[in-house]
């Protein structure tokens, strides 16, 4: 078991690292590869983690999520509201599978969004096939307003 503080990936950006095409590695030269519905980051995120065997299970809570995407400078969006996320790897031989679900409802504006994804892995000797799935279901709430 792992438990993590502070300014970290979110679950749902974990997740979909598995199994995106290009690992988030050229996220650098190419900034929208990096792009996560369900949020990348998040500060003020607690995150514990469940390994066993070929897999395992993460959840997380924070005070600090946003709806909104973070400045190309990284500057966080509008983090005012609560957020929450699950996901869960496993693999059986060549397949590696992963699932991920996550909910944000943002205080001061009344926003939320939850985000769901699944994606698999398959190597085959010097290949590796990559594919996912990702759905968010937004909804604003002008009761704030």
């Amino acid at each position: 078991m792992s438990i993590d503080l502070g300014r970290d990936y979110t679950v749902n950006f974990k997740a979909q690292g598995i199994y995106d095409p290009m690992s988030y590695t050229y996220t650098g030269i190419t900034p929208s590869a990096g792009t996560n519905v369900a949020g990348t980051r998040f500060s003020n995120l607690i995150t514990a983690g469940f390994r066993f065997g070929t897999g395992g299970i993460r959840v997380d809570y924070t005070t600090a999520a946003s709806t909104t995407a973070p400045a190309q400078d990284g500057t966080p969006g509008n983090d005012t509201g609560d957020g929450f996320g699950i996901n869960g790897d496993f693999a059986f031989g060549p397949v590696t599978v992963a699932a991920a679900f996550s909910s944000v409802d943002e205080t001061n504006t009344g926003q939320s969004a939850d985000t769901t994804n699944i994606g698999a892995v398959y190597k085959m000797g010097a290949f590796t096939f990559r594919a996912g799935w990702s759905q968010t279901e937004s909804e604003a709430n002008n009761a704030n307003n």
